[in-house]
């Protein structure tokens, strides 16, 4: 074999290894599923096991709440967050402020307007914040709920995932807020998972 044919040989294997090489480099381009997912989800069942509401929390703060009377998506609109149904009519918005939040309805007119403390919430229903309901944590085992000079005291099983509350049960929340709240029929069920949804992130 001559030393020229030799040659050409060669070349012509490293340039075939060459590109097999650069070819095995190469990744694939793929489709980033860009969906938001919850990572938070707060249980609400009736006395039967029935879920009433589930309330899914997403990172990026979208929110979905299904209750039995459909579902609600709720989409972060600067200081607001505003809730859809499925015909994308807004049902229901939470206006942010630094000491509490509000909740309005589909015309942006106040409903509850909530003030979180350490250990205790308040809530009512106008602006000046008149006899308020105030709940307060007192301890794991105990919350005290007072309203027109009136006090309620409302005993917990700290070792009860599902404890009853009043009709419900309630998995997944990280405050005892909701045994109070829960019980309350001046709240819609989409009231009280707003409020609960916001209680529970602080």
């Amino acid at each position: 074999m001559s030393i020229l044919l030799l040659l050409f040989l060669t070349n012509c294997g490293g340039n075939q290894e060459s590109t097999q090489h650069s070819q095995s480099n190469t990744v694939p381009q793929t489709t980033t599923n860009t969906a938001t997912a919850a990572n938070q989800f707060l249980y609400i069942s009736d006395q039967n096991n029935t879920q009433v509401a589930e309330i899914a929390i997403a990172s990026d703060g979208n929110v979905v709440i299904t209750t039995t009377n459909g579902k609600f998506f709720g989409e972060p609109k600067g200081e607001k967050l505003k809730f859809y149904n499925n015909s994308e009519q807004m049902v229901a918005e939470i206006k942010y402020s630094e000491s509490g939040f509000k909740v309005r309805d589909a015309n942006s007119a106040l409903k509850w307007k909530v003030k979180a403390y350490d250990e205790k919430i308040k809530i009512a229903n106008n602006e000046s914040m008149d006899n308020p309901l105030e709940i307060k944590l007192k301890n794991a085992q105990k919350i005290t709920v007072a309203e027109n000079g009136s006090e309620e005291t409302i005993r917990i099983d700290p070792n009860d995932a599902n404890v009853l509350i009043g009709k419900y049960y309630a998995r997944g929340f990280q405050n005892n807020y909701h045994h109070a709240i829960l019980a309350d029929n001046r709240f819609t069920m989409l009231d009280k998972c707003m409020i609960l949804m916001e209680i529970n992130k602080r």
